[in-house]
């Protein structure tokens, strides 16, 4: 499951992610939700991918990630984390669907569901992980 974890932490861009979206002048379009779902298309692909560049180029200036344990990453660290791979794991699928998204202002709320399947080993046994 340690392996899973590199996935589930793109969950926790979210709030930056929309900071740094209604930072930028796309952003300033009619429809503000629409801007947000390409925007986690993009982050879904980008992920996929292991683009860095592209994560990189999504993320706010002063980006930081706080994990669920309560540490704190900056962008470089986070990316870093996002595309190295972590071994035994092969993700074949990471799908991103915006579940609802509250906009007030200039900022916004989201919550995104995260679907991730993939292979793992664990001791060297493989596995199936989804």
């Amino acid at each position: 499951m340690d392996g899973l974890r590199k996935p589930l932490r793109a969950f926790v861009v979210a709030t930056a992610l929309l900071l740094s979206l209604f930072n930028s002048q796309s952003i300033l379009a009619d429809t503000p939700s629409q801007e947000i779902a390409t925007a986690y298309a993009s982050l879904q692909s980008a992920l996929l991918k292991n683009d860095a560049t592209t994560l990189r180029a999504m993320l706010a200036k002063g980006f930081q990630s706080q994990q669920v344990g309560g540490s704190t990453q900056n962008s470089d660290e986070y990316v870093k984390e996002q595309i190295e791979p972590t071994p035994g794991v092969m993700i074949s699928t990471l799908v991103i669907v915006l579940d609802d998204v509250q906009i007030n202002g200039k900022t916004a709320q989201a919550q995104a569901l995260y679907t991730i399947n993939g292979t793992y080993a664990m001791q060297g046994q493989p596995g199936s992980a989804a």
